[in-house]
């Protein structure tokens, strides 16, 4: 099957998404399908521009262009001389058989964002991400539209989102979840490099490290974190000592203010963009994520194939696959500060971390990569299906 794959970005270093395409990238080729990557740009991990972004896969680069709008068209174009049997856009295009866009709906994460934001942000900003999210919205209104076109929502959230917030008719919609590297993400693995990397993060022996990630720390919930560490595992006398390390994009100046606010700065750590993630995955004993929205949190996924309890909220679609008090806590609510705080401080307890961390792995299993990806294979498959029956229909 000839596979046109559409993306902003084919580049693992970007993010989470992209980290996913580069993988299904992978699987694909390796299963035998004729790959077309179509990006604005493209580059291997840790290499430069120009770089093939992927063997045994075709690049082709969207050309520039001065708008949202105006790459859309342009991939449109490219991939109309392609002549895939399908093709699978991320996001970027308005031409295509199956539309995923791992974001999520844009509409429910603006509102989501403004909420995380508050009032602090000035007008100023406010009005350039109104600007910016009016112009995503157009593109996205007009790529859900999309006729005869399949949507993949990555959660039953997303799918609800979809449904009620864009009108899109449910027979349309295929929910497939996320999957996580199960292997890179292995126990096994992570239990040879823990020792060094506790160390390198000043970690002692019996002191639980919390570790939380996101490039975007507002909508993420980084102040949220800090605030539920410091309030849920205070530092005294007879208790278990802990640590709080953050991963992310970002000028760290503004976190580390807020953890001396709260007087936990001498037990945290923001070592910002980091091209690994499994020494730190190696180091930590719970993964703290209190988004504030997630259609399918990624790096949720990459914790639970860890072993590692998760403590997140309702607004993250990955809180879907997850059993509370099982696999972790699922807070309702980012902002309810008391509950955030108490859900961290019960899966920080030993007695509650070992039978969930066994858990959260046997239920990482199930999500693995590979049944996420023949998951997406069998959208792929009814997509050809619906194209061809709708040529029959037209001739």
């Amino acid at each position: 099957m000839k596979v046109a794959l559409v993306l902003d970005r084919f580049d693992p270093d970007a993010g989470g998404l992209e980290r996913w395409a580069r993988e299904l990238a992978r699987w694909l080729v390796r299963n035998g399908e004729e790959l077309h990557v179509v990006a604005a740009e493209g580059r291997r991990s840790g290499a430069g521009d120009g770089s093939t972004p992927l063997a045994g896969a075709a690049f082709h680069r969207i050309p520039p262009a001065p708008s949202r709008l105006g790459r859309a068209a342009a991939a449109a174009r490219l991939v109309g001389r392609l002549g895939a049997d399908v093709v699978h856009d991320l996001g970027t295009g308005t031409a295509f058989d199956v539309f995923q866009p791992q974001f999520g709906s844009r509409v429910a994460d603006f509102r989501q964002s403004r909420r995380a934001a508050g009032s602090a942000p000035g007008a100023a900003r406010s009005v350039r991400d109104r600007g910016s999210y009016l112009m995503r919205r157009l593109l996205e209104r007009r790529q859900l539209a999309v006729r005869g076109a399949l949507v993949v929502a990555v959660s039953r959230m997303t799918a609800a989102h979809f449904r009620d917030l864009h009108g899109v008719d449910a027979a349309r919609i295929r929910i497939v979840p996320n999957g996580a590297d199960v292997d890179r993400f292995s126990p096994e693995r992570l239990a040879a490099e823990r020792g060094a990397a506790r160390e390198r993060l000043g970690a002692r022996p019996g002191d639980v490290v919390v570790l939380a990630a996101g490039h975007n720390r507002t909508l993420k919930g980084a102040s949220e974190a800090l605030g539920a560490f410091a309030t849920g595992l205070p530092s005294a006398a007879g208790r278990p000592g802990a640590r709080f390390v953050l991963l992310g994009r970002g000028d760290p100046a503004p976190l580390r203010e807020r953890a001396a606010a709260l007087g936990v700065a001498g037990r945290c750590s923001f070592p910002g963009f980091v091209p690994d993630v499994v020494p730190f995955f190696a180091a930590a004993d719970l993964f703290l994520h209190p988004t504030y929205y997630d259609p399918c949190s990624l790096v949720v996924l990459e914790a639970l194939a860890s072993a590692l309890p998760v403590v997140t909220t309702r607004s993250d679609g990955a809180s879907e696959l997850m059993t509370d008090r099982v696999h972790g806590r699922v807070v309702d609510d980012p902002a309810d500060a008391a509950r955030l705080a108490a859900a961290l401080a019960e899966v920080a307890d030993a007695r509650f971390r070992s039978p969930a961390a066994s858990a959260a792995r046997d239920l990482a299993r199930a999500l693995s990569l590979e049944s996420n990806f023949r998951r997406v294979a069998e959208v792929h498959a009814e997509a050809v299906e619906r194209r061809a029956a709708a040529e029959r229909g037209a001739a």
